[in-house]
Parts: C-alpha cells; sequence; structure tokens
C-alpha cells in the first residue's frame, strides 16, 4: 500500500470512529447496551460501514501529512523572501545605472 493510500486509509479510520462515537452521543438510545429486545447500533459495525463510504471521498482530495504541508509552507516563506531580495538588488541595479546614464549625458 502506498504512502498516500496508508494516509487516506487513516483518515478514513479516524473518522468513522469519530463519526460513529458521535452517534453514540447524539442517539445514545439506539446504541447496544447488552438489551436485545430493543433495535441498536453497534458503534464497531457503524464505523466499518462508514469507513468504504469515506475513503473515496477522501481520495478526490489532495490530502497530505501536516508535516510535509508545513515543511512546504517553511519552502515557499524562504523562496519568497530570495525572489524579494533578487528583485531589490535589480531594482538597486536599475537606479545606479540610470544615475550614470543621466551623469554620462
Amino acid at each position: 500500500m502506498t504512502e498516500k493510500a496508508n494516509f487516506i486509509e487513516s483518515i478514513a479510520r479516524q473518522l468513522s470512529n469519530q463519526l460513529s462515537e458521535a452517534v453514540s452521543q447524539v442517539l445514545p438510545h439506539l446504541v447496544n447496551r447488552g438489551e436485545s429486545s430493543r433495535p441498536y447500533i453497534n458503534p464497531d459495525d457503524l464505523s466499518a460501514k462508514l469507513k468504504p463510504i469515506i475513503e473515496p471521498i477522501l481520495e478526490k482530495f489532495s490530502l497530505v501529512p501536516m508535516a510535509e504541508f508545513e515543511a512546504q509552507t517553511r519552502l515557499l516563506e524562504s523562496l519568497n523572501a530570495q525572489i524579494q531580495n533578487l528583485e531589490a538588488r535589480l531594482q538597486a541595479i536599475d537606479e545606479s545605472g540610470e544615475r550614470a546614464n543621466e551623469t554620462a549625458d
């Protein structure tokens, strides 16, 4: 399984578990408490049924781990600073060239 597939599966598992837990809290009367005569939702079954629904949805997104996102953000910030520095240097060169042309005239 690829790293992205593992990442997607991990997120899907977490979401399905959280949704299952939320259903258990919101609808406690539907959660199995050992009372066989009442209809119930088994949180583990619900989680297992939600996971295959959630995974294809998540695969449509370009998800990356937070650490990778933060590393790319730092790289972009660094590159942006370098561009600003180069633009300032280029402007200084242009201005010094204009002054040299004015004094030569």
